[in-house]
């Protein structure tokens, strides 16, 4: 019986330690993605909008939205002009999208708050 309450405390840690990790994971996975976007969108800023194009190349319309976002508008909108219809309007779409279907605006939260 002295053992008991320290077998109770040690099988809770290990359930929620097993329910903690996926949404950690996923966060530490979600920031490693921004750090990098946000790394690339740094390098892009100083570039000529065929050599930002170029280097978006391989990128999902996803990420080159938000590579494109983060730049100056006159070079966003230059950027854009180079790729075909269809990826310009995938890449514009996912632009107007809002960042979390969870959280619609922080402010608007905050608000609600105060």
């Amino acid at each position: 019986m002295p053992l008991a309450p320290a077998l109770v405390l040690t099988i809770g840690l290990v359930v929620c330690t097993r329910l903690a990790l996926p949404p950690l994971a996923s966060l530490i996975r979600g920031l490693a993605e921004r750090a990098a976007l946000a790394r690339v969108s740094e390098t892009a800023a100083g570039f000529a909008p065929g050599r930002v194009r170029s280097m978006l190349e391989s990128e999902p319309p996803h990420a080159a939205a938000a590579i494109i976002s983060a730049l100056p508008a006159a070079t966003a909108t230059a950027v854009l002009e180079l790729y075909p219809p269809h990826e310009r309007e995938a890449i514009v779409s996912r632009m107007q999208r809002r960042h979390s279907p969870l959280l619609e605006d922080a402010r608007e939260l905050l608000r609600h708050r105060a």
